[in-house]
């Protein structure tokens, strides 16, 4: 593999021109860059006068009236702003809320089923049923079947 000729194993070898197209070289550079400097002379700076000769100075004065409405406007958005994050936490609070408050609810009975929930509901924690006691267990199983790629498990692999 070649790095830039680094690891090559070639030799090679430069050759030097004469000196008499050196010299020549020498001279039509230098020409070149006489005639470029005498085209590059660019602009000069010179200094106004008018500004040297006034000696007033200009006093500003800010500008409270816009000053006061700019501040007034940063404040109606700030609020605006605190508002909005205001009623968004506290809308999660009250539904956060809601759902801790589920079981207590639950636990106090004071609902009504209709009998076709109340059915499937018996029917799905029955022992046969999706909830129950075979259907899980069968599901838990699956699990780490699908898990260890249906090794045995408790069995070692030498």
């Amino acid at each position: 593999m070649s790095v830039n000729g680094v690891t090559q194993t070639q030799a090679s070898a430069y050759t030097y021109a004469s000196s008499a197209a050196n010299a020549e070289n020498t001279k039509t550079t230098s020409a070149k860059e006489n005639t470029s400097a005498a085209n590059d002379t660019g602009v000069v700076y010179e200094p106004s006068k008018e500004a040297a000769t006034s000696s007033v100075k200009k006093t500003y004065k800010p500008d409270t009236n816009m000053i006061n409405k700019l501040k007034a406007d940063a404040d109606a958005r700030t609020a605006q702003l605190r508002s909005l994050v205001e009623k968004m936490m506290s809308g999660q609070a009250n539904t956060y809320g809601n759902a801790n408050d589920i079981w207590s609810f639950l636990r106090k009975g004071d609902y009504t089923v209709d009998p076709a929930t109340k059915l499937q509901a018996q029917k799905d924690i029955s022992e046969d049923g999706y909830w129950g006691v075979k259907q899980t267990s069968d599901r838990i199983v699956g699990f780490a079947n699908a898990l260890t790629g249906g090794d045995q498990i408790g069995r070692a692999h030498v």
